[in-house]
């Protein structure tokens, strides 16, 4: 998949139906059609979409590996956790290789996954909306913003967890009143 800041949000839906769900978008024109979408939706659901995400970068930097396999997946990702990040891989994170639903509350547990795979920022972009199924860097967030800054810019992820603890008590955007 590409990553394209071009791409207009019916593009990007297009995208994930193509690429995700190997499908074409559904037209709601009766009953059967939003029967079949939910049909499509829930079958999504039951795909481990993270483990596929997880076992095909780990392929590209050069570790082969299946989806299932999630001794050797979380066996790297610990690995890569230590050695990247100089934090253990968290509990959520294993939860998600053990077939749970990556959360997207938070978000910075997304964000250090792809930290963890080394991933610049169009590559963060496309993995978080064909893996975790959310659009990537929601910049009215500090968390967000923050991360967008450091994979768009190759820092070190040392600079990550100094921004985010600089930025804790600052007043998020939805707070704030005019």
């Amino acid at each position: 998949m590409i990553y394209d800041d071009e791409l207009t949000l019916n593009d990007r839906t297009q995208m994930l139906w193509d690429e995700v769900l190997d499908a074409e978008p559904m037209a709601a024109e009766s009953v059967e059609d939003i029967k079949a979408a939910i049909n499509k939706a829930i079958e999504a659901e039951n795909t481990p979409l993270f483990t596929e995400g997880l076992a095909a970068r780990l392929s590209q930097l050069g570790m082969e590996c299946a989806p299932d396999d999630t001794k050797t997946l979380r066996k790297e990702l610990d690995r890569r956790y230590k050695e990247i990040l100089d934090k253990d891989c968290p509990k959520a994170v294993h939860n998600w290789i053990n077939g749970g639903v990556p959360s997207t509350d938070g978000r910075i547990n997304n964000y250090d996954v792809c930290y963890a795979l080394e991933m610049d920022v169009k590559q963060t972009g496309t993995f978080m909306q064909k893996y975790f199924l959310t659009q990537p860097f929601n910049c009215k967030n500090r968390i967000d913003a923050i991360y967008l800054y450091c994979f768009y810019h190759k820092k070190p992820y040392v600079l990550v967890k100094e921004l985010l603890e600089i930025s804790e008590g600052f007043v998020t955007q939805a707070k704030h009143s005019f």
